[in-house]
């Protein structure tokens, strides 16, 4: 309420004089605007909000042309979805500890990742609840995940970690694929895990991205990578049936894939009219990795030189600095590459 009448205070000096404004009680605001006195050609507009009702609503009793009043009406739209959004994210947040007191400790982020249940269940609060304290009760399972998990991959010919700083034209965060990860189901589950805890902290640090209920990363897959394949059951059940179930909204970003064989192309092709163009448009196939710049999927500052950009970033200085702060005992990541 103090944003909003806060809004207020700012709006005044910029309406003309025969518009006021006035408001609010308790916990439900009312905007009037109108004429200051009745007459053949008076107004009056009536906006009701409260966060407990499904709302905001408009009432308009006479509304002729007004382009200041546009504006005022659109800015408190605007001001009252922000307040509903805040409402509802403290109410689930209430529902899911009065549940499980311990439930938001495995949930990453103040409210990164309910805002993100929330937005998925489309604003259903006991349906978002109810996935926040499933989600809770698995993580809780899994126990601590660190960069050691990731770093088991670096002795194969397959890993997947997501770029730390680095993010698309978007804002999205950026995750690398070098073929598709190995191991048994439980190893490629703790290397999931950690990589989209990643992926949500780095949501949560961006600007563009934090509190709008959005973290769909841009994942480049290399699949001239030998480890390239056809997912088998561990990486089904550790990888892919993880992130559907308990990370949803990953599955919303863009996959890029470089150097897909053309068999896979003339199968991809011919599959588009089976798929909703959002859905298609969300795999993108380039030929090499300078093509991720070129052709502007992400800026030449954002990516490492091995993936066609500028940055010095490498995983030599990249793993020790994470193991570092997580208190992990990781393997050397290989030399060259990333």
């Amino acid at each position: 309420m103090f944003r909003y009448r806060l809004r207020q205070a700012l709006l005044l000096p910029l309406l003309p004089r025969k518009i006021l404004v006035s408001s609010s009680m308790h916990d439900c605001c009312v905007l009037e605007l109108h004429h200051r006195k009745p007459g053949p050609g008076y107004q009056r507009h009536s906006l009701a909000y409260t966060p407990y009702l499904p709302g905001p609503f408009l009432v308009v009793e006479y509304f002729p042309f007004n382009m200041w009043l546009h504006f005022v009406i659109i800015l408190c739209l605007i001001d009252m979805a922000l307040a509903r959004k805040d409402a509802s994210l403290h109410l689930l947040r209430q529902k899911v500890a009065e549940a499980d007191s311990n439930a938001l400790r495995f949930l990453r982020g103040p409210n990164t990742e309910l805002a993100l249940w929330l937005r998925f269940c489309n604003g259903n609060i006991d349906e978002a609840a109810r996935r926040s304290l499933e989600k809770a009760a698995w993580r809780k399972k899994i126990g601590k995940v660190s960069m050691g998990d990731i770093s088991r991959g670096f002795s194969s010919d397959g890993c997947a970690l997501c770029l730390g700083g680095f993010k698309a034209r978007n804002g999205a965060p950026i995750v690398y694929s070098h073929g598709l990860p190995r191991g048994n189901e439980a190893q490629l589950r703790r290397q999931t895990v950690y990589m989209q805890e990643r992926v949500l902290d780095a949501c949560d640090n961006s600007r563009s991205l934090k509190g709008r209920g959005i973290c769909a990363p841009l994942t480049i897959i290399d699949c001239k990578q030998p480890s390239f394949r056809s997912p088998d059951k561990a990486l089904r059940r550790g990888g892919i049936d993880v992130v559907a179930r308990y990370y949803p909204w990953s599955n919303k970003g863009t996959s890029l894939f470089i150097g897909v064989p053309l068999a896979l192309k003339g199968i991809f092709k011919l599959a588009r009219p089976f798929f909703p163009k959002d859905m298609y448009n969300r795999f993108q196939l380039v030929e090499s990795r300078e093509d991720i710049v070129r052709e502007g999927h992400v800026d030449r500052k954002q990516l490492p030189k091995y993936l066609g950009g500028t940055s010095s970033w490498s995983l030599q200085t990249y793993v020790p600095r994470r193991c570092l702060s997580e208190r992990a005992l990781c393997k050397p990541p290989p030399r060259g590459g990333l």
